[in-house]
C-alpha cells in the first residue's frame, strides 16, 4: 500500500472536514483546498487570508475554525489568532515573546500550544483565549506524542513533518518534508 498524494504545491497546514474529507493549505497559491483521502475529489474552498509570517496552524476538528501563530521580528511578539478557514473574520487570542510555538487543536474547546523546545512547557487554551493553563507531563504525552504515527512512516523510508490520523484512524496524512506535499496513506 503506498501513498497517495493529494496536493500539487507545497502545503502549509491540513486539518479535517467531516469524517471524510481533508482541508489543506497550498503555500504558493494561498488557496484553501478540499479533498476525499483518495485525492479524487478535490475543490478549491477560498484563496486564504493569513499573514504569510503565518508559522503553525490547525484545523478545528469539525473544520469550522482555523487557528494560526506568526512571530513579528519587528516587534519582537507573536500572536496565536482565531478565524474562519478562508482567514476571514481573524480575531488574536494570545499574544507571546517565544519566537516558533507549534499548534495542535485535538477537541473542539481545547487549543493546545508548544514551542519544541524541552526547556519550555507546553500549554493549552479554550479557542476564545480563555482558561489558559500549562499542560500536566500526561496531558504533553498524550497530545505531543507521534510515536505510532512517525513509527508506520520510518518503516516506509519517509520522513514527515506533520502526521495525523483521520478522525476514524483508516487513513494516515502527512506532508512529506522532502517536496512539502500532503500525502494519505490508506491503513
Amino acid at each position: 500500500n503506498l501513498p497517495k498524494k493529494l496536493s500539487t504545491g507545497t502545503v502549509g497546514f491540513f486539518g479535517f472536514k467531516n469524517f471524510d474529507q481533508v482541508v489543506f493549505y497550498e503555500k504558493g497559491e494561498s488557496i484553501l483546498y478540499e479533498t476525499d483521502f483518495a485525492g479524487k475529489e478535490r475543490s478549491e474552498l477560498a484563496r486564504i487570508q493569513i499573514p504569510e509570517n503565518a508559522k503553525s496552524s490547525a484545523f478545528s476538528p469539525d473544520g469550522g475554525k482555523l487557528a494560526y501563530y506568526f512571530y513579528d521580528n519587528a516587534a519582537g511578539q507573536g500572536q496565536i489568532s482565531i478565524s474562519e478557514p478562508d482567514g476571514s473574520d481573524s480575531k488574536p487570542i494570545f499574544l507571546t515573546r517565544i519566537k516558533n510555538l507549534n499548534l495542535i487543536w485535538p477537541k473542539n474547546e481545547l487549543l493546545v500550544f508548544y514551542s519544541g523546545n524541552e526547556n519550555y512547557p507546553s500549554f493549552s487554551m479554550t479557542p476564545d483565549g480563555n482558561q489558559f493553563r500549562r499542560l500536566t507531563e500526561e496531558e504533553s504525552l498524550l497530545y505531543l506524542n507521534p510515536a505510532k504515527e512517525t513509527v508506520i512512516l520510518q518503516k516506509m523510508g519517509i520522513e514527515a513533518t506533520e502526521i495525523k490520523f483521520d478522525p476514524l484512524n483508516n487513513y494516515l496524512l502527512f506532508i512529506n518534508a522532502g517536496d512539502g506535499k500532503l500525502y494519505s496513506l490508506r491503513l
